[in-house]
């Protein structure tokens, strides 16, 4: 949308909207991020080579899903970022 046909109402939807998938692409990738190390210190006291490579794979899982998160909240950078309350 170009900006200078948006109305306010619009923007003030852009800018909720990216505070939204911002602020929830955010917890996501936590619970991704303790979960990755939750799987690597369970990968320090495993020794079964099965086990190992299934951690492998769910380690490997999780860094895919911080990618996708991460390329999702791309789509938003464009849009505007919530107004500063001590402007």
């Amino acid at each position: 949308m170009n900006p200078a046909t948006e109305t306010s109402l619009e923007h003030a939807e852009r800018v909720q909207i990216k505070d939204l998938v911002r602020h929830h692409v955010h917890d996501l990738r936590n619970c991704i991020n303790c979960a990755n190390m939750e799987a690597s210190l369970l990968g320090d006291s495993v020794t079964d080579p099965d086990m190992l490579e299934s951690l492998a794979s769910i380690r490997q899982q999780m860094m895919d899903m911080d990618k996708l998160a991460s390329s999702f909240a791309k789509n938003f950078a464009h849009y505007p970022d919530p107004e500063d309350p001590t402007d």
